[in-house]
């Protein structure tokens, strides 16, 4: 969760975009992929 607090919505929305985008650059994060076929892939561990 992200909370932000500020004069004007636009500036709070702003400041969430950039948290977001910070948090997605450094966090790692992993998902499991499921293709069509049904095979399955981890993406994001190892870079």
């Amino acid at each position: 969760m992200i909370a932000v607090a500020a004069a004007h919505r636009g500036e709070a929305f702003e400041v969430c975009r950039v948290l977001i985008e910070r948090i997605k650059a450094e966090l790692p994060v992993w998902k499991r992929q499921v293709e069509a076929d049904g095979t399955t892939a981890w993406k994001g561990i190892g870079g």
